[in-house]
């Protein structure tokens, strides 16, 4: 199976079963829609909340209310219902106490809102915390295998899970 690696501010769509990957997410929110009967999915790597929020507002794909859009726009050109869809949102976590604590729990509330707008059912979110993650999202099945980063004394490691 193909994978392919989403950097900040990029999303893919994808009938064709693929991994898609969004290493090291802090603040920063990975939002999956999947379509079961279709058997396709997409991702979005979002930044910020929305375009309030940076003076650059050239790329949708770097907010996370209107990436979310834009992940459920390209899954109906591909062919889904936006009925069938289901979604998925990893991260929005709080790294650095010099930063905006808000940032990530704004990235994750603004997909979520944007999800609940457009009719798309939310069936999972593993958002917040103090730890960075990994998510792998297989776009055949809908599975979404999440890395936290772990941390016991002076040794560290992962933490693996599936949602």
């Amino acid at each position: 199976m193909e994978e392919i690696e989403l950097l900040i501010a990029q999303g893919l769509v994808r009938k064709e079963p693929t991994k898609l990957v969004c290493h090291g997410l802090g603040s920063c929110v990975a939002i999956m829609v999947y379509d079961p009967k279709m058997r396709a999915g997409g991702l979005a790597h979002a930044l910020l909340p929305d375009e309030s929020f940076s003076t650059k507002k050239d790329n949708p794909l770097k907010f996370a209310d209107s990436a979310t859009t834009w992940l459920i726009e390209e899954m109906v050109k591909l062919g889904s219902n936006k009925r069938r869809l289901n979604a998925k949102i990893v991260g929005g976590a709080s790294l650095f106490k010099e930063l905006k604590e808000a940032i990530g729990n704004e990235n994750a509330k603004r997909a979520e809102e944007t999800l609940s707008r457009e009719g798309v059912k939310l069936v999972v979110k593993d958002v917040g915390g103090k730890r960075g993650r990994t998510v792998i999202f297989e776009t055949e099945t809908g599975a979404v295998r999440i890395r936290k980063v772990k941390s016991d004394g002076f040794k560290y490691g992962w933490e693996e899970s599936m949602i």
